[in-house]
Parts: structure tokens; C-alpha cells; sequence
């Protein structure tokens, strides 16, 4: 078995989110190691020092950003229904070529 990746989460906000089991998804472009990511793997999650354990139950890649905001399952499992839905947000994240350049990728989890 390999060792668990570990992925920062850099807003407060979606970290409570998880650790409270609101949000049972996260957003990721298709690229790097998360490439290597399949069903089942354990994942750290970390902010700021803290770390949660979780487990994948399925991976879900969409062609784009604008798809992936289309569905309604993965707003609500990355709790976006309270937010505004566009690209906008994960601008804070990725520049606008990297959004137009790779698939995006929604890891489904569950705490471990």
C-alpha cells in the first residue's frame, strides 16, 4: 500500500467545511499527482498545521470548469450551493490559462 498524498486546503472556510462533513468533495485540476489519485486511495487533507485523514469513494473528471458548475451533486458536495457559481472563484486558486488548459477533477471522500 502507498503512502497517503497530502493536498493543502487553503481556505479556513472549506477546511471547517470538511472537518465538520459538509463538504464531501473537493476540486482539483486534472494534472500532477492527482492524476494518480483512484478509488480508495487515503488522502491528507492539511491547513494550516492540521491534517484529516480521508478515504476517495470516487473520482469524477469534467472537460472544464463551466461543466463541472453545471452539476448539481458536485455543488453540493464542495458546497458551492451558498456560494456564487463561476469560474471567478477557483481564479483564487488557478490562473485562467490553467482553468482553459486541463480537465478538472471532483475527489469524492468520506473522513476516515
Amino acid at each position: 500500500m502507498r503512502r497517503p498524498l497530502r493536498l493543502t486546503i487553503r481556505r479556513e472556510d472549506s477546511y471547517r467545511a470538511i472537518k465538520e462533513e459538509v463538504k464531501y468533495a473537493e476540486v482539483r485540476l486534472f494534472r500532477g499527482c492527482i492524476r494518480n489519485i483512484k478509488k480508495d486511495d487515503h488522502i491528507y487533507l492539511s491547513h494550516n498545521g492540521e491534517n484529516v485523514l480521508i478515504h476517495v469513494d470516487r473520482l469524477k473528471i469534467f472537460p472544464n470548469i463551466d461543466n463541472m458548475l453545471k452539476n448539481d451533486l458536485v455543488n453540493i458536495a464542495t458546497g458551492l450551493v451558498n456560494r456564487k457559481k463561476d469560474k471567478k472563484f477557483y481564479e483564487q486558486f488557478y490562473n485562467k490559462n490553467e482553468m482553459e488548459s486541463y480537465n478538472v477533477a471532483v475527489i469524492f471522500f468520506r473522513l476516515v
